[in-house]
């Protein structure tokens, strides 16, 4: 299930949902640094304080890699028990030492969850030289693949924002046996107010960002995109006199990070309250991701990032506690090469990528239960001398052909164990083994049509264009930002859409005010306060205005007795959701439940009435069989020439002439039957 809902909504606690409110199981979470493990760790031992029943023998909940031995061993044999009731930890964790005891949770039928939090950073990992993310996605088809079939894992996939491309790759790396299912609550951020300036050079860049850090509110985050001006700015504003400064990069350590966020913060792991001693953090992109400081005030960017997505997750780092944020983008001519040469993400062409796969093929050995095992460390043709980064490209391809659907990727299965082998020492042996294991990785072939070196082209082509098509938008999309050609809200509404089978998924616009709001002299930015519901419904095809084809906006479906409302009316439902009608007001929930039941891909919504003046949709008013009239609320609608399907009973009575029949004065009706014969 991908899940989408804003941050401070309720993410975490969908992922702490069955942890808290169940007395067994176990719950996975997958985060994408050591940090925010971290960080998760502190708030679920706040949490756990006031549960009736222990989340962890060990009150220890991230499982990274400074952990010692022993703590390890434990958390691993509590995961194997049950006794371990939530645990975060890195791809690299879940893969590595931690791959065995998950397993075998599952195949006792004790994993309750498998999350990925952070879900729109799987695409980044696969470009990132992270192929976890893919062989965590063939642990997850072996955890459900193992668990005993009335107690397979549910897996939720997380995130505040995502895109369709994002969606489908996310749909197409976790499968469900039932099929993805999306809760989209998808918003826009309403407590930042967006100002942005082009300046004609670094120097008066400098001398703004500069003066804008002495006069924002603090804590305050200034971003950038190279390490190199991170820790120039980072110079500079101690020069300045701004001392209460820190910088994060991707070259910091996991240690450096958690005790940067601490001092930020003012408080240590444990959440014990300690005196802050950073006011300001100077990071890259590489800083942030997900971290629960919920006072900060001011993001600014002394640079142009390459992506929307990237823009908006760093403004996302302020305002999580509810009130307004500044986000100053400071920009100048020479930040647009940079942001060009990030966006463009180094694929590896159809040749050399042809060249390392036969290398790889042809050093792998046979797997009796996964396929090919290969070694990251094969040579192509090409070298004779291996590097860390030929390994890497390595990773760079096999990731482009499973993301082409050439292969399948999985985590090297552990060895087995030998005759006469004692337990502890072959528990001894995998645990060794997974430790190691990051050189190997195991390819399940899934289209040998296209493992020709033709039909290889063709199919790396199309995947390195979808990719380059994604970031191409992103960047787009950025550019306009930084030009003011149009409202912030509006462009990043336009970015988190997501065209479904069954519709179109929206963002609703939020703007607090922008240089574009600000130049039109909008009286009123876009409402930073949406109005319910949100988000909004789904907007389908013109196919699905008028699915009974009454040509006029009102249309009564009538039966004539209860037998043919209990068995046909919900028919007539789904076959409605089918078609795109998805707003129902009126209904029996159990009629609408046995529809839903019928058609579980459909969004069906059993509106309470609120939507009946103004919705400006089709909506299907569905009364009871024991009606006597049309109510007035539904009467209005339908006499104001709003898009209405009533469905009543036959013998339902005009308003005003209760000895008339409601469809002998009405322009358009029809036997529920003969709606049902004609969908």
């Amino acid at each position: 299930m991908v899940v989408v809902l804003p941050t401070g909504r309720g993410k975490t606690d969908v992922a702490w949902s069955r942890a808290l409110l169940r007395a067994t199981g176990v719950t996975i979470v997958v985060v994408p640094t050591v940090v925010l493990a971290l960080d998760m760790e502190r708030r679920t031992r706040a949490a756990s304080a006031h549960q009736p029943h222990p989340l962890s023998p060990t009150d220890r909940y991230a499982y990274v890699g400074g952990l010692d031995d022993d703590t390890k061993r434990a958390l691993r044999q509590a995961i194997r028990s049950g006794q371990q009731r939530i645990l975060y930890t890195s791809p690299e964790g879940l893969m590595t030492g931690l791959r065995d005891a998950v397993l075998a949770c599952a195949e006792a039928g004790l994993l309750r969850q498998f999350v990925v939090d952070e879900a729109h950073m799987v695409d980044q990992w696969g470009q990132d030289f992270r192929p976890e993310f893919l062989t965590m996605a063939g642990l997850h088809a072996q955890l459900l693949r193992k668990s005993p079939p009335n107690e397979r894992p549910v897996t939720l996939l997380l995130s505040a924002t995502l895109t369709g491309r994002q969606i489908d790759l996310l749909s197409r790396a976790f499968p469900s046996p039932n099929g993805t299912h999306v809760v989209w609550g998808s918003s826009l951020r309403t407590e930042p107010v967006y100002f942005c300036t082009r300046f004609d050079d670094v120097h008066a860049r400098r001398d703004a960002v500069l003066e804008a850090v002495r006069r924002l509110p603090r804590p305050l985050v200034l971003y950038v995109s190279k390490v190199e001006d991170a820790n120039a700015w980072c110079q500079i504003l101690q020069d300045s006199g701004i001392r209460r400064v820190a910088s994060v990069t991707g070259r910091s350590s996991e240690d450096d990070r958690r005790t940067v966020v601490q001092r930020w913060r003012g408080e240590d792991t444990d959440g014990a309250l300690t005196a802050t001693e950073y006011d300001v953090v100077v990071g890259t992109s590489a800083f942030g991701l997900g971290i629960d400081v919920s006072n900060v005030r001011t993001v600014i960017h002394a640079c142009v990032p390459e992506t929307i997505d990237r823009f908006y997750q760093e403004v996302g780092r302020s305002g999580r506690d509810g009130l307004p944020t500044v986000s100053f983008l400071a920009t100048t001519a020479q930040d647009d090469v940079t942001a060009k040469q990030l966006n463009r993400v180094a694929l590896i062409g159809s040749d050399k990528g042809w060249e390392r796969w036969t290398a790889l093929r042809d050093s792998a050995v046979l797997h009796p239960e996964t396929g090919l095992r290969v070694n990251l460390r094969s040579l192509p043709g090409y070298l004779v001398e291996g590097f860390h980064r030929s390994a890497q490209w390595n990773v760079k391809s096999l990731t482009l052909m499973a993301q082409a659907g050439l292969i399948a990727l999985s985590a090297a299965a552990a060895p087995p164990r030998e005759p006469g082998e004692d337990e502890t020492a072959w528990q001894r042996r995998r645990e060794e083994f997974y430790e190691i294991s990051r050189d190997v990785i195991d390819i399940a072939v899934l289209n040998g049509a296209g493992l020709e070196p033709a039909a290889f082209a063709a199919f790396m082509q199309r995947a390195r264009d979808d990719i380059a098509s994604g970031q191409d938008t992103a960047l787009r999309a950025m550019n306009e930002v930084v030009a003011a050609s149009g409202c912030v809200g509006s462009i990043l509404a336009r970015q988190y859409r997501a065209q479904l089978s069954y519709g179109i998924l929206t963002t609703q616009p939020a703007c607090r005010g922008c240089p574009s709001c600000r130049r039109s002299n909008a009286s009123d930015p876009i409402d930073a306060f949406p109005v319910e519901p949100v988000p909004h419904l789904p907007v389908f095809d013109e196919t699905g205005a008028d699915p009974l084809r009454a040509r006029k906006p009102g249309l009564f479906v009538w039966w004539s007795t209860d037998a043919e409302y209990h068995d046909l009316v919900p028919s007539l439902v789904a076959g409605l959701a089918v078609a795109g009608a998805a707003v129902f007001c009126g209904p029996d929930v159990a009629l609408l439940a046995e529809a839903q039941r019928r058609v579980p891909s459909r969004p069906m919504l059993n509106d309470d009435g609120e939507l009946l003046a103004n919705y400006e949709g089709l909506i299907t008013a569905i009364l009871e069989p024991s009606a006597k009239a049309v109510p007035s609320d539904v009467r209005a609608r339908y006499e104001k020439g709003l898009p209405t399907y009533v469905f009543g009973p036959e013998s339902l009575a005009a308003p005003d002439k209760p000895q008339w029949k409601w469809r002998d004065v009405i322009d358009a009706t029809i036997s529920v039957r003969a709606a049902l014969g004609s969908l």
